[in-house]
Parts: C-alpha cells; sequence; structure tokens
C-alpha cells in the first residue's frame, strides 16, 4: 500500500533506557520513561495500545497482548546527545565527533570577540538554569544593556535579553553575529535566543525563543525529499535544528506543546505528499532541564488525551511515527543514601558544588568522582573539576530524592519508536476481527452526587469474529485530568439475549468543587480502539469527602 503523507512526531528527550556502553560515559541507570512512569500523573492509555510497554527492555509494566503500532528502540550511532545531533541521526546524519560544551563558560578571547561585534558587554558567561539566570542577572542587564550569555551540558551558546532592552529583531541579529562567529573549536550546535519580559523578581521567558543552528554535515532525508519533489512540512524547532535545510513549508515556533499538537491536527486537513516533521519540546525545555518529573508526567499525559483526535483522522495513505531525540539521566528507583557522597568524600578548597559536579582547587582530591578536564581559570581563579560516576549524587540540601541530571554525560541515548498505519479492508493483512463494543447506556448526561451509577451495554455477543475486551469507565476534567476512579468492565458476554449484556458501573468522584457551568467527560478506553468520551455536566451543591450532598 502506497504511504502518501508521514507524520513525525519527535517528543523531545523522551528516552527510554541506557545504552550498553551507558557506565563508560556514567549513564549507568538513565531510564527517563522509567522515572516518569513513577508519577501519579501519568496515565497514557493510547500510547500503550499503540505498544509503548511492549517494547523490549523498557523498565514500566503493561505490555497489551495486541498492540495497533509496530515498535521499538533506537539506539543513536552518533558521538553526542543533544537535540540537534539526534535530530539530525533521526535525518539519516550520523555525527562521528561530539559537538563542543563549555562546562567553565567560554573562552574569554570569544567573549570579548562577541562583544566587539555586538557593541555590548556580557553577563554569566556560566552553565546556568535559563529560569535562574534571568532571576540572577536580569535586573543588571536592564541597568546596563549588557547581554547574559550562558550555556548548558549541551552544545548551546544562549544569549538572554529583556524585551524592552533589546527588541526581538534585534537579539535575532545578535544571534546571527554569534553564530558566524562561533566557528570550529566553538562551533556549538545551536545558539538560541533566549528573550524575557516582566520586573524584578517576576520575570518570565517569552514564546519568541529561536534557535541558530549549524547545518547539518551530510544529506538528510528533508534533502533527498525536497529534491524529490515532496513536501517537507516542519513544526516547532525542526526548521532551526536543520538551519532551514530541505524544509519546503515552515510553519513556526510552537507557543507549546498544545499550540504544536494543535498545528499538527490542521495539517491533517491539508492535502500535500511527504513529510511532516514535528518537534514537541515542551518535555525538554519545561520539565527535562527543571527536573520537574510530575511536569513531564502531566506534559504526556495530554499528549496522549490529544492523540486519538488525530488517530480519527490518519488517511489510508498516512503514517505516523512517535519517537525522540535523547533523555534525560534519571533514575528509575529513589536513590537511597548509599547513592550519596558527602562532601567530605573531597579533599582540599572545594570553590562550588551541586549534585552532579564540584569545583576545587587544583590540588584537591576525590577518591570517588570523576575528574574532568577544565582549560582555563573561572574569575582568574585555577580550578578542577569533579562528577560522580554512574547516578551517584552529591549530598546538598534541597528536594530531588528520585532523580539525578547532570555530570560528565548528561543524557541517555535510547528513545522509542512507535509507528501506526491505517489498513484497507481489502489488505492481505487485515483481519476482521473485532473487539466486542460497550456503549453507555444510561441517558442522564448530569452528575449530582460524588457516588454515582452508570449502565452499558455489550452491543454484541462474543463469538467467531467478535473477541472479549477489557474497558476501563472513567471521568475527566476539560483538561484531561482524571477526576474519578477507574472501573474496569470486561466485555465477554455471549448471550444474544440483549438483557443479560447490560453491565452497572459504580463511579465516585474525587472530593472537590465541581462547576455546573464546564463540560466533563466521561471515557470509555481499551488497550486497542480510540477512546470513546460523553459529555457530562457535575452540578453538586456540596459534597463532604463521603459524596453526601449536604
Amino acid at each position: 500500500m502506497k504511504t502518501k503523507r508521514v507524520f513525525l512526531i519527535v517528543l523531545d528527550s523522551f528516552g527510554v533506557g541506557e545504552l550498553p556502553d551507558a557506565a563508560k560515559y556514567g549513564d549507568c541507570g538513565s531510564d527517563t520513561f522509567g522515572a516518569v512512569s513513577r508519577s501519579e500523573y501519568l496515565d497514557v492509555p493510547n500510547m500503550r495500545s499503540l505498544g509503548l510497554f511492549n517494547i523490549d527492555g523498557v523498565s514500566p509494566k503493561g505490555a497489551v497482548e495486541s498492540p495497533r503500532g509496530a515498535f521499538g528502540r533506537a539506539a543513536e550511532r552518533s558521538a553526542g546527545k543533544d537535540t540537534t545531533t539526534g535530530h539530525w541521526e533521526i535525518a539519516g546524519v550520523v555525527s562521528e565527533k561530539p559537538m563542543p560544551t563549555f562546562p567553565d563558560g567560554f573562552p574569554q578571547y570569544a567573549i570579548d570577540e562577541f562583544s566587539l561585534l555586538t557593541g555590548r558587554g556580557v553577563l554569566c558567561n556560566k552553565p546556568y538554569s535559563g529560569t535562574q539566570v534571568i532571576l540572577d542577572y536580569g535586573r543588571q542587564h536592564m541597568e546596563t544593556g549588557d547581554l547574559i550569555v550562558y550555556t548548558s551540558a549541551d552544545s548551546v551558546f544562549q544569549i538572554a535579553a529583556h524585551e524592552d532592552i533589546v527588541p526581538l529583531e534585534e537579539l535575532y541579529g545578535i544571534c546571527r553575529k554569534a553564530r558566524g562567529m562561533l566557528k570550529d573549536e566553538l562551533a556549538v550546535g545551536r545558539v538560541i535566543a533566549r528573550p524575557f519580559k516582566g520586573e524584578y523578581p517576576n520575570f518570565y521567558r517569552t514564546s519568541g525563543r529561536h534557535d541558530f543552528s549549524l547545518e547539518p554535515t551530510g544529506e538528510t532525508m528533508l534533502d533527498r525529499l525536497k529534491a524529490s519533489g515532496f513536501d517537507v512540512i516542519s513544526v516547532g524547532k525542526i526548521n532551526d535544528i536543520f538551519a532551514s535545510r530541505g524544509v519546503t513549508d515552515h510553519r513556526g515556533i510552537n507557543k507549546n506543546n498544545a499550540d504544536g499538537m494543535e498545528r499538527t491536527l490542521e495539517l491533517q486537513k491539508e492535502d500535500f505528499s511527504g513529510l511532516c516533521f514535528v518537534n514537541l519540546v515542551d518535555f525538554d525545555m519545561l520539565y527535562g532541564h527543571r527536573n520537574d518529573i510530575e511536569g513531564y508526567a502531566k506534559a504526556l499525559t495530554a499528549f496522549d488525551t490529544w492523540l486519538p483526535s488525530f488517530l480519527q483522522k490518519l488517511g489510508d495513505e498516512d503514517m505516523l511515527f512517535i519517537t525522540a531525540d535523547h533523555g534525560f539521566l534519571y533514575t528509575y528507583s529513589p536513590l537511597t543514601e548509599g547513592d550519596k557522597l558527602g562532601k567530605d568524600a573531597i579533599s582540599g578548597k572545594v570553590y562550588e558544588i551541586g549534585r552532579r559536579y564540584s569545583l576545587t582547587e587544583p590540588s584537591a582530591a576525590a577518591e570517588y568522582l570523576m575528574p574532568v578536564q577544565l582549560d582555563g581559570e573561572i574569575g582568574g581563579t585555577p580550578v578542577k573539576g569533579y562528577t560522580p560516576f554512574d547516578s551517584t549524587r552529591i549530598r546538598v540540601s534541597g528536594g530531588g530524592e528520585n532523580y539525578v541530571h547532570g555530570g560528565i554525560s548528561l543524557q541517555e541515548l535510547v528513545v522509542p519508536v512507535i509507528s501506526f498505519k491505517n489498513l484497507r479492508s481489502t489488505s492481505k493483512k487485515y483481519v476482521e476481527v473485532s473487539n466486542a463494543e460497550l456503549k453507555l447506556l444510561s441517558e442522564s448526561r448530569k452528575v449530582s452526587n460524588l457516588l454515582f451509577s452508570l449502565d452499558f451495554y455489550q452491543r454484541q455477543p462474543v463469538g467467531e469474529k467478535i473477541q472479549p475486551c477489557t474497558y476501563y469507565i472513567y471521568m475527566t476534567d476539560d483538561e484531561g485530568v482524571v477526576i474519578s476512579d477507574r472501573q474496569t468492565v470486561i466485555a465477554d458476554r455471549t448471550s444474544t439475549n440483549a438483557s443479560e449484556r447490560v453491565f452497572r458501573v459504580r463511579l465516585n468522584l474525587k472530593a472537590g468543587a465541581y462547576d455546573k457551568n464546564k463540560i466533563y467527560r466521561l471515557v470509555i478506553a481499551n488497550d486497542t480502539d480510540v477512546p470513546e468520551e460523553a459529555e457530562f455536566h457535575i452540578d453538586i451543591a456540596f459534597a463532604d469527602d463521603f459524596g453526601f450532598d449536604l
């Protein structure tokens, strides 16, 4: 069967485990999917039905008997673990050498040249959290006009500026100058514009982020498709990652994941022939880099909630791929005290210390830490760097008991690959066996008590071409957050008497306030089909924890 349109969606940083050589890079235990699966907010029945939990070697349990999609793991061959390297390899370019990183900031000669090119001073010049750096340096930036330059564990040169001080187009122009300057040993994968607004201490980053990438070092899938006359449509930062090369139609930078998903849904309505390449960056930018496992889980749940609306509209000549470009170093199991090192593991003067690094005087020693070669000085002071092996971390005050982030090697390299394609009934691979359908029988669409019952009807008796099916019944709010317990119905009745195929299900809403003017949804889901939803109103005058109307 001919494929006309391919939708390739990258869940940025959604890795599914370590590679066999993880110990060489201090990556033992890396498992983004495993770590996120521990969150109570993770609810991904649609990706589960496509085969996500069936992938060989993934730690979360929950494989389905008959996955709807093809599935597997892909191990990167490139010597690099960032967004650019991952996307290039997805498109067929293997990077033999890692892009340069700057754990102690950029060399002074590079900063001097940058200042000369822009006519502005520079603040920070260190690895930094993007939200923290504008809090720490934003006020000084607004007073002086100096640019905030910082990096991370990735190969990036990031420039933050307040939009009232440096308008967006001027910031983009500054980034282009930096991109042209950063060559050879300074050739980072991306120069990133990081605009922000607000007043101290309430600065916030805006959606004007723009990436200025290196051009791919070889011919990519995008190049070949374009040269062959196919459409190559980019959604999100795909166009930036490939430096616009091979892209025939760029649909803009996403404001957030929801915006990217909406753009992708709109593209389904268009008649094109070729590739729609989508990046959803919130997983990486908002949650991965901030060690926010709960936020990551909610973002995956939101994507999974959106997925049925996309799958329903896939045509016979459409193909969907869901994958990732890299992962994050998270531990699946909670850390114990034995996984932590005290500061006394370092002999000598310590200038700065964190969970996954320490900066010390050159003569310092640390028996259980890995030395990191640092060239140059920090503020005129010679330094030596150390980072923990594997998932060990240095004991410091604060939260984060269930993850490790950073170190000598930031990210894991195994990513999931899920593909899905509809089959015509005339296909040789088509087998006409259907699940027993479960439909809502109750006519009322109003809930007036935390405890309530609904009737459901198994439409067909189980027989030769109708197989039993397990359904999960629950309620959600308009954002897809589950607001009730989950009940299970096994539709396996064989009776031809319709009245004997009726199920009564009792649901219990979570205690809390409900808006009678809002739409809530009853979800009827199984492991293979697109979930069905029915709209409800909840009108409870006042509810206590026991479900009584008071």
